[in-house]
């Protein structure tokens, strides 16, 4: 992961949003026009009447399109075996996102999807004031290797859940906020829970896994297009890659069954 740049650029990952409430914030991903991704522990902090999502901007301060948030889902399940467990949250905007070069969804890894471990996985986020002041509030990427569950759980111990996965990365190459997209090869597979900037180690950061929840986001987002009489205008075009896509572009990824998901 040596010499991997750091300071990026939304046009690499035109899916990153920052969201905003009170004096809070976190990080995103688009998914739909109307339709964010992020962690449920990012938005339970903060006052969520008062919630907006700015989409293609390199920094928190750079202007951008910024569109309220009229409703939340956080996972019905959140909390239920652990601080982590299902740690997912959809938010659901006022007006569409205008998609350009700066704003795009992302694709969402499909269900009953596997990540190796040894996987490299681009994860981006905002950074703060507890990094250096050249780095403090603009749109940072990191890699992060995934790591074995067993090593993961010497470290995490009872944070680790069916839900979620472990990745590592470098000391000097942490994350300041939580929510934020993790990717391998353009496909949605993790977003940042937890652990992304330790100061002292170990660098090991929880990423709730995509995969496991990919038919939550489908039935939650059915939902709400039906519920604001918003027409589905997929159709003939997925937002879940086939088996096929996938075995044609990913390395690293194998299907198989993971018992246990919750839909509901």
């Amino acid at each position: 992961m040596t010499g991997q740049k750091y300071v990026s650029s939304i046009l690499d990952m035109p899916y990153h949003a920052l969201v905003v409430y009170g004096y809070l914030y976190c990080s995103g991903s688009i998914i739909r026009s109307k339709i964010v991704l992020t962690t449920a522990s990012c938005i339970v902090a903060g006052p969520q009447e008062k919630m907006f999502v700015k989409v293609g901007s390199n920094s928190i301060t750079d202007l951008g399109q910024v569109i309220p948030v009229i409703h939340t889902k956080i996972h019905e399940y959140f909390r239920y075996y652990g601080a982590l467990d299902n740690d997912i949250a959809l938010l659901f905007l006022k007006e569409n996102v205008i998609f350009g070069d700066k704003v795009k969804k992302v694709l969402l890894v499909p269900q009953e999807t596997y990540v190796e471990p040894g996987v490299v996985l681009e994860v981006s986020g905002w950074g703060s004031q507890n990094l250096p002041q050249k780095y403090a509030y603009l749109l940072l990427s990191t890699d992060m290797v995934v790591m074995d569950r067993d090593e993961c759980r010497k470290i995490h111990n009872k944070k680790i859940t069916p839900s979620n996965f472990c990745a590592k990365y470098e000391s000097n190459h942490g994350l300041s906020d939580i929510g934020g997209p993790a990717t391998h090869k353009d496909l949605l597979v993790g977003i940042v829970s937890y652990g992304a900037c330790s100061e002292k180690g170990p660098y090991v950061a929880i990423l709730t896994n995509i995969s496991y929840f990919n038919k939550w986001i489908m039935l939650n987002t059915k939902r709400f297009l039906e519920d604001n009489c918003i027409p589905d205008q997929r159709k003939n075009i997925t937002d879940t890659p086939t088996i096929d896509m996938l075995d044609e572009v990913q390395i690293g990824l194998v299907h198989r069954a993971i018992p246990g998901t919750l839909a509901n």
